[in-house]
């Protein structure tokens, strides 16, 4: 799916809660930013990376995938991550968006939610009868 700036908009919101959770965790020196990823849907069903960004002190910024990979290798470095990994993908034929979050590497998050309206009037809302 083709994803616009409406829908980035609303991913980053979701990105900068996850953000607010590295600023908390500032003292046990923890998550120090955001690993953001965006993935497509290939035409076998399989998911590739095509974009990434980095939500830390200095803002968001986007990432080369090779900067990607050297941020991604720090996962097996250490049980907890240096930072929360969240991953994105859209669903376009079925108009929802999928949604991880891990801050290590025993628990995480997922949620799915249904994209209603578009543009300046688009919202998330959880979707609870969905197969992926």
């Amino acid at each position: 799916m083709l994803v616009c700036d409406w829908l980035y908009d609303l991913i980053f919101e979701k990105v900068e809660r996850s953000w607010q959770i590295c600023e908390l965790s500032k003292r046990t020196q923890r998550w120090s930013y955001v690993l953001v990823e965006e993935y497509r849907t290939e035409i076998d069903g399989g998911s590739v990376l095509s974009r990434s960004w980095i939500r830390d002190k200095e803002g968001l910024r986007e990432i080369t995938l090779e900067e990607h990979c050297v941020h991604k290798r720090k996962m097996f470095e250490e049980l907890l991550y240096p930072f929360i990994l969240f991953s994105f993908r859209a669903d376009s034929q079925r108009g929802l968006l999928l949604l991880n979050e891990a801050g290590d590497q025993t628990c995480g998050f997922g949620a799915v939610y249904r994209i209603e309206g578009y543009g300046e009037e688009a919202s998330l809302e959880p979707e609870t009868n969905w197969l992926v």
